[in-house]
């Protein structure tokens, strides 16, 4: 679950970073926005693996608390 938790922060990373490099207006070529790109999901990851913004821990919470819902009710 930790694992999953981190991804999904790491994704919303990636989108937040996408959105702030398209925020540079620059004429870039097709190979800078590829490379934009890339660099956006290297910082989003390496954020996400150093601690991230703390999503992860909020989604973990939730889903601890998901699980242990679902298995009262199969009780």
């Amino acid at each position: 679950m930790r694992l999953q938790a981190r991804e999904l922060e790491g994704v919303f990373l990636t989108t937040l970073m996408k959105e702030m490099f398209s925020g540079i207006d620059t004429e870039a070529s097709f190979a800078q926005e590829t490379w934009r790109g890339m660099q956006a999901e290297h910082f989003a990851t390496a954020m996400a693996e150093a601690g991230g913004v703390g999503l992860a821990d909020s989604l973990m919470a939730d889903l601890i608390a998901l699980q242990e819902s679902a298995a009262r009710s199969t009780i």
